[in-house]
């Protein structure tokens, strides 16, 4: 793979291919001279490939990762997803005190910002916000948050900014996996400081 080498524990007589891919549009994977339709959002694809020949597979460049990939001599049942699921690439940028965020959005899902933090007085906890952002259009969302003053009509919680640090994640609402950063800060005497912008690399959150 990627002209890597990877072992396997014991020699194979058949092979399937088992491929968790992420996609941010309905698409056609073709993988050698099978196709297969992915919707938006994660989805697992089984298919059998030849023995000791390279096998090709296909799909949009900017829309579409391969998450994982498990090579199989016998075939398994798919067990159907357990819960929803967003494809998302997203970046982060500051302006001032505002936090603005651009993303691409596939799959099933309500999208969810939290900022959280720890105080620099105590390390107590801060909730700073939360909130389900504007709906999205074509798939793209484009939104931001003052983050000194939060008053955005679509925050759900608004806390009381402290010095403290922050990450602010993004998640799918009423899922309790882990969030995924997508900015760092330092609130210090009622001002943003060390404001990290961070890119999300095309990934599904659960």
């Amino acid at each position: 793979m990627n002209d890597k080498v990877l072992p396997l524990s014991m020699p194979l007589t058949r092979a399937f291919l088992e491929l968790d891919v992420v996609s941010l549009v309905s698409q056609t994977i073709t993988i050698d001279e099978n196709t297969y339709i992915v919707a938006p959002g994660a989805t697992t694809i089984v298919t059998p490939v030849a023995i000791n020949q390279p096998t090709f597979i296909t799909g949009q460049v900017d829309t579409l990762n391969i998450q994982r990939m498990r090579v199989l001599e016998e075939l398994r049942t798919i067990p159907p997803p357990e819960r929803q699921s967003l494809a998302i690439t997203a970046q982060s940028r500051f302006d001032g005190s505002r936090l603005l965020i651009d993303a691409h959005i596939g799959g099933t899902g309500v999208l969810i910002l939290e900022v959280r933090g720890a105080s620099l007085r105590d390390d107590k906890p801060i909730h700073l916000l939360s909130g389900i952002p504007p709906a999205m259009e074509n798939g793209y969302l484009s939104f931001d948050v003052d983050l000194l003053d939060p008053a955005e009509p679509w925050l759900s919680h608004r806390g009381q900014p402290e010095d403290g640090r922050y990450i602010a994640y993004l998640r799918v609402a009423e899922n309790t996996t882990p969030a995924v950063p997508i900015a760092t800060f330092f609130i210090r005497d009622g001002m943003i400081v060390n404001a990290n912008p961070l890119i999300l690399p095309l990934s599904i959150l659960r």
